[in-house]
């Protein structure tokens, strides 16, 4: 690696040189390897070598990867751990005892300190075999435990004070402000413009067609015959549809991206800032559909901040691993519980990389299966 001023330079290219051989990096671990590297002697290769095994593997099976990684990018030998001498493993003693449950040793031999009956194996014992009296005991025993578990959120039974969720108007919501409950929300989309022809755009407009009104929906491809033909699909629906060109994104209040493209396809200027834009095509750090100037300047919502990382080609050329760790992306999760706060002026952009398809695939079986058991 080449040499330079500063030592820390370049962790974040080792992050994605690890991803690269197959060892993804969460953007937690790149920033608390960088701390780590500020605390040793970044001159002596073992202390660097140790301290990214220590933070950036998370197991056995990634140290094998990271070795070779690490020798490759430092260019140097990979430190090996000393061998330990080898230790004679304990033997437990074992004492028999008589029917009497005295112990058969005597004289000066050595007393033990726990013992068993050989005639009592406890976990061959049924319960509901117990006599009364070994119930009681049982009893005394388990109120003598005082456990504390970690609290964790759980699903909420009990009806709220105003009624049951409204799914149409929490995604509606969520849509038209981001996550904001401020007064600026929008109560409809006037214009909708999906980049893209295939199965996508036409699922996409008809999920965002059944939360919010939309008045005019405009379809901008490649070839004029593929916008024909899904312009003809989504004729009967509750808007207008048309083909269109990039000049209708400027005045678009929802912008969809679900191309397959590797460069992107459309331009910052022509975004307006309290847009809302969806880039849901093109996955893989080799393929983006946004420029980096409207990544930079948006307000970004992702589906999980590591898989992000490992991923989103909309976002990696913008900012590297370590600057995104130091502006920490928003998740859907955190999104859907009113924690993202549009800033005024300033487009949204949610970037996504497939795993949101994945979780209605396993919440819809999870949800299929309560239902039969209820």
């Amino acid at each position: 690696m080449p040499a330079v001023k500063d030592p820390l330079v370049g962790v974040a290219g080792f992050a994605r040189a690890l991803a690269a051989a197959g060892l993804p990096v969460a953007s937690d671990a790149v920033e608390t390897y960088t701390r780590a590297l500020r605390q040793v002697d970044v001159a002596d290769p073992r202390q660097v070598y140790w301290a990214g095994r220590a933070t950036l593997c998370r197991g056995p099976d990634d140290i094998p990867r990271y070795d070779l990684v690490f020798e490759n990018w430092f260019g140097g030998t990979v430190p090996r751990r000393a061998p330990h001498r080898t230790q004679r493993p304990r033997r437990s003693q074992i004492a028999a005892l008589d029917a009497t449950g005295a112990s058969d040793t005597g004289g000066d031999a050595p007393r033990l300190r726990v013992a068993a009956d050989d005639t009592e194996i406890l976990r061959h014992r049924d319960i509901a075999e117990l006599t009364a009296a070994e119930r009681a005991h049982l009893a005394e025993l388990i109120a003598e435990l005082r456990p504390h578990p970690p609290t964790r959120p759980a699903l909420r039974l009990r009806p709220s004070r105003r009624g049951r969720v409204d799914p149409r108007r929490t995604v509606r919501h969520m849509l038209a402000a981001g996550g904001n409950g401020g007064d600026g929300r929008r109560a409809k989309v006037h214009r909708l413009s999906v980049l893209g022809t295939g199965p996508q755009a036409l699922r996409h407009v008809g999920a965002i067609a059944s939360v919010i009104d939309v008045e005019e929906v405009v379809i901008i491809g490649r070839r004029p015959s593929s916008s024909a033909t899904l312009v003809e699909s989504l004729r009967g629906g509750p808007y207008d549809v048309r083909g269109g060109d990039h000049g209708d994104l400027s005045a678009s209040d929802v912008i969809i991206c679900a191309t397959s493209s590797s460069v992107p396809v459309l331009d910052d200027v022509q975004v307006d800032p309290d847009a809302v834009v969806c880039a849901v095509g093109s996955h893989g750090l080799n393929r983006r559909e946004i420029p980096a100037a409207l990544t930079l300047r948006s307000d970004v919502v992702v589906e999980g901040r590591g898989s992000a990382m490992r991923e989103a080609g909309n976002l990696i050329p913008a900012r590297s691993v370590e600057e995104w760790s130091q502006q920490p992306l928003t998740n859907l999760a955190e999104l859907v519980a009113g924690r993202f706060v549009r800033r005024s002026g300033h487009p949204a952009l949610y970037s996504g990389v497939g795993m949101a398809w994945e979780d209605i695939v396993v919440a819809g079986h999870i949800y299929t299966r309560w239902r039969k058991r209820v």
